[in-house]
């Protein structure tokens, strides 16, 4: 299993977050053997490690020329560990030209090797490292620092990147997903995506209210007033909240709370309307039967005791 894939959640919807974990996991592989062929460097042998700044440790997420024994033996290491975990403390590139006491990773079979451990940095973020094998007594030049130094910084533009996707791509998971119903439309008002739940509540595909307006829900019960003053309310402060009347497609009205946010880039232009609703039906049932057992008979259905105080209360 790729170390990052235990970071995703399961089912067919993770595809696309599966998808970037993969394309990141390949074109760091890609860098790496680039590096690898490097005829100069004297190296064909490496791997990537990405940082989990919870468990505090490195994981190795790929690698070239690897043997099992290095996979098993240099699946995590821990912060401080090794030098591969020095450089994840340090922060600063570390050159090793022989396997010294620094290398507290040992296993059948090693062979005297030198090091270049590189860290990945993003800005002063420490994202990873990657380690090159180099031969035995390689002499460490600060022109060949200064290169895979480039390589590094290219590693965390592909991690920076693909982690963004991945974010994207969780939210719009969330989104879809989520119990509650959600429309995002275009600044003209017109519908471009709604989630399963919208689909569920109104009874409506997104393929049949894409393009059109919300107005296509309205339940008629609702004045011009009532709409005008909602939108001065979002053009003024950006957001609207209230309890609405709405009509799902087989023409049944129900009551739903209502959020819409005015989305705007940086210059303050509204690009999008996203609005989250609530289905109120079962909620108004539910204070409905709550009402009848509170004021009526359950057997006679006529108005009981305490209702008849209550209305008795009101004429005194």
């Amino acid at each position: 299993m790729n170390p990052i894939d235990r970071f995703l959640p399961e089912g067919d919807e993770t595809e696309t977050l599966r998808t970037a974990s993969n394309s990141m996991r390949d074109l760091l592989q890609g860098i790496l053997k680039t590096i690898t062929r490097l005829p100069w460097l004297h190296t064909d042998a490496g791997g990537v490690f990405l940082l989990d700044p919870v468990k505090r440790h490195l994981e190795l997420v790929t690698h070239v020329n690897f043997s099992p024994k290095i996979q098993g033996a240099c699946e995590t290491v821990a912060f401080g560990h090794c030098l591969c975990g020095r450089v994840a403390e340090s922060g600063k590139l570390l050159h090793a030209g022989c396997v010294d006491h620094r290398h507290e990773t040992r296993y059948e079979g090693m062979a005297d090797h030198g090091h270049y451990v590189v860290p990945i940095l993003d800005g002063q973020e420490l994202l990873g490292v990657f380690t090159l094998y180099v031969d035995a007594g390689h002499q460490y030049r600060d022109e060949e620092a200064e290169a895979l130094q480039d390589f590094a910084a290219a590693m965390a533009t592909v991690i920076r990147t693909s982690r963004l996707q991945q974010d994207k791509a969780l939210a719009d998971i969330i989104l879809e997903n989520s119990s509650h119903g959600i429309i995002i439309t275009d600044r003209e008002n017109r519908i471009r995506w709604v989630n399963r739940a919208f689909e569920q509540v109104t009874g409506y595909s997104a393929g049949e209210v894409y393009g059109k307006t919300p107005r296509i829900l309205a339940s008629g019960r609702h004045g011009t007033d009532f709409y005008q003053s909602m939108w001065q309310k979002i053009r003024q402060t950006g957001y609207w909240q209230g309890e609405i009347q709405n009509r799902r497609k087989n023409g049944e009205i129900y009551p739903e709370f209502l959020n819409i946010v005015a989305l705007k880039d940086e210059n303050g232009q509204v690009q999008r309307y996203a609005g989250l609703f609530v289905d109120l039906t079962e909620i108004r049932r539910a204070e409905e039967r709550i009402h009848r057992l509170a004021y009526f008979d359950t057997l006679t259905g006529l108005p009981n005791r305490v209702r008849f105080m209550d209305e008795l209360g009101g004429l005194l």
